[in-house]
């Protein structure tokens, strides 16, 4: 095996630019750009990471093409700052594969091999999400059932259970006044043929209630992350966005839930909103505030 390139330090208006590039080495595994450490997604520890490598005799990362964050062919140290500028500046993203694993579109001397860090990846509602431990929070109340929004919340959510592959964790809470989950044990369940099965039968299963005490059922959900074992976990929560828990105002009763929620989420898990069909201004202020907070998306559907 040849040896990696030095290391070639460049002093230029007293910054040191450091440049990395080796020779041309086939790209054996799919990865995910930016993602340097193999988490499954792209943090600060990739950046650092990055930095180490470049200035401060750090380790070769495996999978050279995930560390080659804008794609140019080369590591450098435009490679941390567009990566902290995509984390917390609102720069553009990674380029391909992002933000799920994939091969590298583009030829160039990096390589990826042993790159262990992709984790499944779904469509719902036209949105790609990547994770491992996906739960899912339905609003049954009365309202949603005016215009068939729980079939249709229903509907979407078999559809992505059956594209599931084997080993991820799943659950699903439905809520009104009250909770019902599957599994009933608030355990994550590793899908399979038979655990597919029976999450559709559970969902099919579930009719409508009345009020909505969504503060219940996200803390469900946040009870499948915490006893899940999965790298990402990512809460997905379909509804029209009203919290009408008897005994507390709608405003105050949704503002309380978001700061209850965030603060017990502390950031362990993925939260995304879909609001299903029509939905009053306040309502989708909270389910926006909601994925914002939590580092989901928020999506609203008309169909």
């Amino acid at each position: 095996m040849r040896p990696s390139s030095s290391q070639r330090p460049v002093w230029c208006a007293a910054v040191v630019f450091a440049v990395w590039s080796g020779w041309p080495v086939a790209a054996a595994d799919p990865f995910l750009r930016g993602d340097v450490d193999e988490s499954g997604a792209p943090s600060v520890t990739d950046a650092v990471r990055i930095l180490r490598f470049l200035f401060a005799g750090g380790a070769a990362p495996r999978c050279l093409d995930a560390a080659d964050s804008d794609d140019d062919g080369r590591l450098t140290v435009s490679d941390p700052i567009f990566l902290l500028g995509s984390l917390f500046q609102g720069g553009p993203a990674p380029p391909a594969p992002f933000p799920a694993c994939g091969p590298d579109p583009t030829e160039d001397e990096l390589g990826c091999e042993g790159y262990a860090g992709c984790l499944p990846a779904f469509d719902f509602y036209g949105h790609l999400f990547v994770g491992d431990g996906v739960f899912f929070v339905v609003d049954r109340s009365g309202s949603m059932q005016d215009s068939g929004e729980l079939a249709i919340a229903k509907r979407e959510m078999i559809k992505a259970i059956e594209g599931f592959p084997a080993g991820v964790e799943l659950g699903v809470v439905f809520f009104d006044r009250a909770v019902t989950k599957f599994p009933a044990s608030g355990q994550p369940a590793a899908a399979d043929d038979a655990t597919r099965s029976a999450a559709i039968a559970f969902i099919q299963s579930v009719a409508g209630g009345s009020s909505s005490c969504v503060q219940n059922g996200l803390f469900a959900a946040l009870g499948f992350v915490g006893a899940s074992k999965a790298r990402r976990s990512l809460v997905i929560y379909l509804g029209d966005g009203g919290g009408t828990c008897p005994g507390v105002d709608e405003q105050t009763y949704l503002k309380q839930t978001l700061e209850a929620v965030t603060r017990a989420n502390a950031g362990r898990a993925r939260i995304s909103a879909v609001g299903v069909l029509q939905i009053n201004p306040v309502n989708r202020r909270f389910l926006a505030d909601l994925a914002s907070l939590n580092g989901g998306v928020f999506i609203q559907v008309t169909r």
